[in-house]
Order: structure tokens, then sequence, then C-alpha cells
């Protein structure tokens, strides 16, 4: 398998969508899995550019998979609209993980610092 040097996860309340690409654009992974999963199957990956959309969970998932030495981004959602939209909502004709693969690769996409040292208040 190529390795993958961008991989663009759209996260939802249980179930994930990962789309991963190698330097050349190939998709080498597209797979959809369990919250359980992530973390032990990115402990897998070597180190990768991730994207994710900005949201509620997602400096949780940001501070995390930074853990396992991958570097991430998160994306405003006004800069995954569009790609969504563009494919559509139906899972087979949009593009995969929510569309952040080729918005991740661009320095134009809107992408938001993710803060590794926020802890929430207890």
């Amino acid at each position: 398998m190529a390795q993958i040097t961008t991989l663009g996860i759209d996260t939802a309340k249980q179930v994930f969508q990962l789309h991963g690409v190698d330097a050349h654009g190939n998709v080498v992974l597209h797979k959809r899995i369990t919250r359980k999963q992530v973390l032990p199957l990115l402990a897998q990956l070597p180190p990768c550019l991730v994207g994710l959309e900005a949201c509620g969970g997602s400096h949780y998932w940001a501070r995390e998979i930074t853990k396992l030495g991958h570097t991430v981004k998160l994306m405003a959602p006004q800069a995954v609209k569009p790609y969504v939209q563009a494919y559509g909502q139906n899972i087979r004709t949009r593009l995969p993980a929510g569309g952040y693969g080729p918005p991740i690769a661009h320095t134009s996409a809107c992408l938001l610092p993710s803060d590794p040292g926020y802890s929430p208040a207890s």
C-alpha cells in the first residue's frame, strides 16, 4: 500500500469516514470505522497531514491525533460546505470524508489552528 500523505476524517457521533491519499492524489484508504477504532488505526499509520472539520469535538480529536505524531489541520465549516454541496449529500456521489482532502492540500483553504494546550475547565 502506498504511503498516505493526507487524510480527511469526517467525524460523527459513532461512525467516522476516513479518506487517505498519497502524494500523487491517488486514493489509498477509504474506510468507515467506529469511534473506538479511530486512534488504534491512526497509530498504525505513518505521520501524515490530517484534516478535520472544526466542530464541538474536533479539538479533542486534534489533540489525540497530534499525540500520535500526525499534523492536524482544522477546517472552518464554510470551507467544507462548497465541496459537499458540489457533490450532493448522497454519500455515493459526494467526495469521500466530507470533501476534506482537496481543501486541506491547498493553502487557500480556511484552516484553523488546533490548540494542543487547550484543556476544558474541570
